[in-house]
C-alpha cells in the first residue's frame, strides 16, 4: 500500500492569494503466486498548482481496480500465460463520470527468447454532454534472438479522440 499527498499553499506569509487545491494518490496492491488484484485513487482538484511542473488535467477524481492471473508451466513452448482485467473511470468534482476505460490484455512466454503481449481498450468519454466511444488494441513481439540481441515489434491500432477545434 502506498499514499501521497500534496496540498497547495500560498509561496509567502505575504501572498494574499488563497490557494485552497491538493492532490492525493493511494495504490493497494495484494499479490499471491497466482493472482494479483491492484486498486488505485488518484484526486486532483480545480484549484491545484504543481511546483514541479504541468499537471494536464485537474478537477477529477481517477479510480482503477485491475485483477492479473499467473500461470506458470514447465512446458518449454509455453512457460508463462498473464491475462488480466480492468477498469477505470475518471469522475469530475461533482462525482459525475467524464471518462471510462475497460481493457484486457494477456502476457505470453514462449520458452525463453519469444514473448507476446496484446492488450484491448474500450474507451468512453463525455464530450459536451454526449458519450464517444472508441475500442484500441495493441500488439507487441519481442524475440530475443541471441543473449545480447532483442527485436520488439509493436503495433497499435484505435481511435483518437480530439477535443481541441484547432487541430480539427
Amino acid at each position: 500500500a502506498a499514499v501521497y499527498v500534496s496540498h497547495a499553499q500560498p509561496p509567502s506569509e505575504n501572498d494574499t492569494r488563497t490557494l485552497v487545491g491538493h492532490a492525493a494518490h493511494g495504490r493497494l496492491v495484494w499479490q499471491q503466486e497466482a493472482f494479483r488484484v491492484q486498486t488505485a485513487y488518484r484526486r486532483v482538484s480545480q484549484d491545484f498548482r504543481s511546483e514541479a511542473g504541468y499537471i494536464p488535467r485537474r478537477g477529477f477524481h481517477d479510480l482503477m481496480m485491475k485483477v492479473d492471473y499467473y500461470h506458470r508451466s514447465d512446458d518449454p513452448g509455453l512457460r508463462h500465460i498473464s491475462p488480466g482485467i480492468w477498469g477505470r473511470v475518471w469522475l469530475d468534482e461533482d462525482m459525475r463520470p467524464e471518462d471510462w476505460r475497460f481493457g484486457v490484455n494477456n502476457w505470453w512466454d514462449f520458452g525463453e527468447r519469444i514473448q507476446l503481449f496484446v492488450l484491448f481498450n474500450h474507451i468512453g468519454e463525455r464530450i459536451d454532454g454526449d458519450w464517444l466511444e472508441s475500442n484500441e488494441f495493441f500488439g507487441m513481439l519481442k524475440i530475443g534472438t541471441l543473449e545480447w540481441l532483442t527485436l520488439r515489434l509493436a503495433s497499435a491500432v484505435g481511435q483518437t479522440v480530439i477535443r481541441d477545434e484547432d487541430i480539427l
